[in-house]
C-alpha cells in the first residue's frame, strides 16, 4: 500500500521505502545520491512544466507534466556521446520556471549568483540530439553521468569506427547498424526474430 508525502514523492509502506513518483526510484536518505532524483530542471529550447531530472540504472530520466498528465523521456546513458559544462545568462532562465528561479535565489546557489549574470548548465550531445539542461550543481551531474556511462561503445560492424547506441546508420560509411522489417518498415534489431510491431518472421 502506498501513502502520498507530496506530488512527487509516495511512501511504499510494505517494502519501507519514499518513492519518487514519476520514475520509481527509490530514495536512499543519502544526500549525496538522492540530489540526483527528481530536481528541477530546465530544458533549453523546450517549455515543459513542473520538469525534473532523475540518475536512473540505464539512463537521464526527465519528466514534466502536460495536460495534467506526467511525461517521460529517457536519455540512455550508452547514448551519450558528450557532456559537458556550458553557460547561460541568468535571465534565459527566469522565462522557464519559478520554481528554478526560487532555487538559483533561494537555494544552493543562491548567494553566489547575486552579482553573476551568467549560470552554468549541463550540456548533453547524443548521436542526434543536443540538449541543455539548467540543474543546481551541474558539475556535479556530469560527473556523475560519465561514471555511469559505459567505457566502451558500440562500433560499425562495417568501417570499424565509433557510433553512438541510438544511431540507426553509421554516419561515416552509410552502413544500415539497425535493418527495417521488410513488412511494415519499422527499426528492428539484427537479433530480433520477430518485428515486434508486426509479427512477420525476420529469421
Amino acid at each position: 500500500m502506498m501513502k502520498t508525502a507530496n506530488e512527487e514523492k509516495i511512501y511504499c509502506m510494505k517494502c519501507n521505502l519514499l518513492v519518487h513518483k514519476p520514475t520509481g526510484i527509490a530514495y536512499t536518505g543519502v544526500p549525496s545520491y538522492d540530489k540526483f532524483i527528481g530536481s528541477p530542471a530546465i530544458l533549453f529550447g523546450e517549455k515543459r512544466e513542473s520538469l525534473s531530472a532523475t540518475l536512473g540504472t540505464e539512463g537521464l530520466i526527465l519528466t514534466w507534466t502536460e495536460n495534467n498528465r506526467t511525461r517521460r523521456e529517457e536519455i540512455s546513458y550508452s547514448s551519450i556521446s558528450e557532456i559537458g559544462i556550458g553557460r547561460r545568462k541568468q535571465t534565459e532562465i527566469f522565462g522557464y520556471s519559478g520554481l528554478a528561479v526560487a532555487t538559483i535565489f533561494g537555494g544552493v546557489i543562491g548567494l553566489a549568483l547575486g552579482t553573476i549574470e551568467e549560470t552554468l548548465i549541463l550540456t548533453i550531445r547524443t548521436g542526434v540530439r543536443s540538449f541543455e539542461l539548467w540543474l543546481t550543481e551541474p558539475n556535479a551531474w556530469a560527473t556523475e553521468i560519465q561514471s555511469r556511462m559505459p567505457m566502451v561503445k558500440p562500433l560499425c560492424p562495417a568501417c570499424k569506427k565509433e557510433v553512438a547506441s541510438d544511431f540507426s546508420i553509421c554516419p561515416y560509411c552509410g552502413y544500415r547498424l539497425r535493418p527495417n522489417c521488410p513488412s511494415c518498415g519499422r527499426e528492428v534489431k539484427r537479433d530480433f526474430a520477430l518485428c515486434p510491431s508486426c509479427g512477420t518472421k525476420l529469421k
